[in-house]
């Protein structure tokens, strides 16, 4: 490593200088950010070891410019601003890991080049995650849920995504009611490994609509529905697997 800092700054500027392309930052304490912050080019995984909380005040921005991995910490950004901005070619990921927990105002892809994912696994609220589009029109943010919500008490995203690409239900269960195009492919994970499945689904509300189902024949994937509701689905899609 490159060894201990005062401040979060000055470890961000020394990862900048470095030659390596991946860091972890270990917080020794509480951070709050109360300005604008670029993060280098870089892989960096944020931990704050299961004790410190990284807190952001209101309407300033992290800038994300390679993946990010938020874990072992409490988050406190409840009207701050994770936004992602490729510098480099390749897919890029924003995790906030099973260890994550707290809230995020909005996160939001900006870079209009190249996919990314962004991940939720933790006990993680947000008001809003915004997906981006490219110039010749494709969307290219997936939204990957994991261990989220349940049969019982879904989650709902009526109001809380923008222009996916996908959302991708791993043991995770959503509501879907009205226009829920704004989903883009709702799916299963189609990067596993063999042999193993994935449970979760949806829950509608109402009839519903949504851009495309793509669901591996082998997972235990349900959706519930009321007996005089329609489900449409506006296109068939497919990439080795079942459709619904």
């Amino acid at each position: 490593g490159l060894g201990n800092y005062a401040s979060l700054d000055s470890a961000l500027a020394a990862i900048a200088q470095d030659d390596a392309t991946a860091y972890t930052i270990t917080l020794l304490s509480d951070v709050l950010l109360n300005a604008d912050i670029t993060l280098p080019d870089k892989d960096i995984t944020m931990d704050g070891q299961n004790q410190y909380q990284l807190a952001m005040s209101t309407k300033h921005t992290m800038t994300v410019q390679n993946s990010l991995t938020l874990e072992n910490i409490n988050l406190a950004m409840d009207n701050a601003t994770i936004s992602y901005m490729r510098s480099q070619n390749g897919n890029k990921t924003i995790t906030l890991s099973g260890t994550t927990s707290g809230k995020v105002g909005t996160i939001q892809d900006i870079s209009g080049s190249r996919w990314l994912d962004i991940v939720i696994e933790g006990n993680v609220d947000f008001d809003k995650i915004i997906g981006t589009t490219s110039s010749i029109g494709t969307q290219l943010t997936d939204l990957i849920l994991v261990n989220q919500g349940s049969k019982e008490s879904p989650l709902d995203l009526s109001s809380k995504v923008e222009n996916l690409a996908a959302t991708e239900l791993n043991h995770s269960w959503v509501i879907v009611s009205g226009d829920a195009t704004n989903l883009g492919t709702i799916r299963t994970d189609y990067n596993k490994e063999s042999g193993t499945n994935r449970t979760g689904g949806l829950v509608i509300e109402g009839s519903a609509t949504v851009s495309r189902l793509s669901v591996n024949s082998n997972d235990d994937f349900e959706v519930w529905m009321p007996s005089d509701a329609l489900l449409t689905v506006e296109e068939r899609y497919s990439y080795y697997r079942e459709q619904v």
